[in-house]
């Protein structure tokens, strides 16, 4: 165990300067707050590492098996290639700050906590319970150092692609940009597998309450329960500099909406659209029956994922391996389009987006990854970092952005085979 008697005097220093400065609460925040967003992975346009952050190996993959989920998602040991968009958030009185992945493929808020002492908490911000005056445990034990996810109510183990998380619940105020929404449950990390090491810190999961085990909640409902957004949406802007998550409609830099195709969710879970296929080209390469496969909208993986076989198809149309572990960089300047085909709209997705940065030392790598299954794909972060991403809890949909080759209402059926 850490001994951290030394660090937390000079902590109490640092976080006394926040406590100087006054309260900012929601009533001043217009309905909405905006957070902005950090990019931290490989680069689109230079296809080298970026450098916003020393450390981009932070890389699970973001669905977590849960009794809710039917698959679980493989971790790509090439931890160059992962992509992910970062932000701040505080948590307690005074705040302690924390950089999270802002995750829309898991349902819980956690952070480490300051008694982790796995190779995975190292080197990140960690919670201190004992030095918070709002925090409140949700059980007797929830101060507890447990390690077994039985051992105390409520403790939850994660399960993740490269590992797993085991988090203890509690309550606190969250400071997110310039809202403060009080008693806001979230978990605190007391073990996190080696492969979380280095990084951002923790997870802000954006998914459908159905998916948290109790008493977890995501945080995005206790802000629409608290009445302190102007709409029941949260839009993703994500570019190759970085970006924003809007929690409400921004009202002073709104997004579009007159080229917002609207896709309803098809199950309650994660956000879940109708999947119909995959086109390379004008060549149909993948059907799939609409009505039974499900594609889900992920900020929170860095990759496209489906079966092994239809990776295989379509790697094997674009000049990559059958894995997706190699393909000629080149490619991402002369490569066709695919299209992504969901619902009756077909989104496009050009070689300069499935082309991916190995990094220093590996080769480019397709977008194109097994993971997820034939009637589940998981759309991360290279077909979103193109265009807005707008999350109605309300009516239960998503609005994506259209660009140029885009086609909505137009995803014919010629015949071809299933795979």
């Amino acid at each position: 165990m850490k001994d951290f008697s030394t660090s937390i005097p000079a902590l109490l220093s640092l976080l006394l300067s926040w406590m100087a400065a006054p309260a900012v609460y929601a009533s001043d925040s217009g309905g909405y707050v905006s957070v902005p967003l950090t990019k931290s992975g490989y680069d689109y346009d230079s296809m080298s590492l970026i450098t916003y952050n020393s450390d981009s190996r932070r890389s699970f993959r973001s669905i977590p098996k849960t009794e809710n989920s039917t698959f679980g998602i493989p971790y790509n040991n090439n931890t160059s290639s992962v992509l992910y968009y970062y932000g701040n958030i505080k948590l307690g009185t005074p705040p302690q700050e924390f950089t999270v992945c802002f995750d829309t493929g898991s349902p819980y808020l956690w952070v480490p906590s300051v008694s982790c002492d796995t190779i995975g908490c190292i080197g990140h911000n960690t919670f201190d319970q004992s030095i918070s005056s709002t925090f409140m445990a949700v059980s007797d034990n929830s101060s507890s150092n447990c390690r077994d996810e039985d051992c105390v109510e409520g403790v939850v183990k994660i399960e993740y692609g490269t590992g797993k998380v085991v988090i203890v619940p509690g309550t606190d105020t969250l400071y997110l940009g310039n809202m403060s929404v009080s008693t806001i449950g979230f978990g605190m990390a007391v073990l996190e597998s080696n492969s979380f090491f280095g990084g951002f810190d923790g997870l802000f999961g954006m998914s459908y309450a159905s998916l948290a085990k109790d008493p977890f909640t995501p945080p995005f409902y206790t802000l629409v329960d608290q009445s302190l957004l102007n709409s029941k949406q949260f839009t993703f802007v994500l570019t190759n500099d970085g970006g924003r998550v809007d929690f409400g409609t921004n009202t002073d830099d709104p997004v579009p909406t007159n080229n917002m195709a609207w896709l309803d969710v098809v199950q309650e879970l994660y956000w879940s659209v109708e999947l119909s296929g995959l086109n390379v080209g004008s060549k149909e390469v993948i059907k799939t029956n609409s009505k039974k496969s499900l594609a889900i909208i992920d900020t929170g993986t860095s990759a496209i994922l489906m079966s092994e076989k239809q990776a295989a198809t379509i790697n094997s149309h674009i000049g990559a391996s059958s894995d997706g572990s190699d393909i000629d960089c080149s490619v991402r300047n002369s490569g066709p389009d695919v299209y992504i085909l969901l619902g009756d709209s077909k989104f496009a997705l050009p070689p300069s987006q499935y082309v991916l940065s190995g990094g220093p030392g590996y080769p480019c790598m397709s977008a194109f990854q097994s993971g997820g299954s034939s009637t589940n794909w998981v759309i991360g972060l290279p077909f979103l970092v193109s265009r807005n991403a707008t999350f109605d809890l309300a009516s239960n949909r998503v609005g994506l952005s259209t660009i140029d080759q885009d086609e909505i209402g137009s995803s014919d059926d010629n015949g071809s085979a299933s795979v």
